[in-house]
């Protein structure tokens, strides 16, 4: 983390090291302490980042993936957009086989993954869920199609985990959106 007042006595120093006054003007002060919290706010992001890697993975202390719940499936398949009921089939499908994975049946190790492919080969077979968007002011989505003017609402999903997870991706999708709408104007 980045120390706004370390980084203006820093300045400050090389400022008089190179025979200038070594006063830092309040409009420089600030722009020091906007740097600061932005490259703070960034690493706190990549923190983040890097923690939801961590809980991906679920490593017990012997190395191995954790076998994921059916809840954490799920909700991992509402981010991706998967259906519950596909959620079900792989959560059944790797349960019976005790999350291996090909003909040696080595253990699964990033199960995430393995739902990413699960996903995609759905796809291929379901193309109907999968439509081409005609609009790109309608935002596709497993449980329904939401416009910039159209949220989800509560009552379309079963628990408010997903929904919170679905308004999530929703608001990322509508601030894009507004965001390429502002730049073709």
């Amino acid at each position: 983390m980045l120390n706004a007042n370390s980084v203006i006595q820093r300045a400050s120093k090389i400022l008089a090291e190179n025979g200038m006054k070594p006063d830092l003007s309040g409009q420089a002060r600030a722009v020091v302490i906007a740097i600061c919290e932005a490259v703070n706010a960034s690493e706190q992001n990549l923190q983040v980042l890097v923690n939801k890697a961590t809980d991906a993975v679920k490593e017990t202390p012997t190395g191995r993936m954790k076998k994921p719940t059916i809840e954490e499936i799920k909700l991992q398949g509402a981010k991706i957009g998967l259906p519950d009921r596909e959620c079900e089939k792989f959560f059944d499908h790797y349960e019976t086989k005790g999350w291996r994975v090909g003909m040696a049946r080595t253990p699964m190790r990033l199960w995430t993954s393995a739902l990413a492919n699960w996903k995609r080969k759905w796809q291929e077979d379901h193309p109907e869920f999968n439509p081409a968007p005609t609009n790109r002011d309608i935002w596709h989505l497993c449980s329904g199609q939401f416009s910039l003017t159209n949220p989800p609402t509560r009552d379309r999903f079963s628990d408010d985990q997903s929904f919170q997870t679905h308004i999530k991706l929703y608001d990322d999708w509508k601030a894009k959106r507004l965001a390429e709408k502002a730049r073709e104007k």
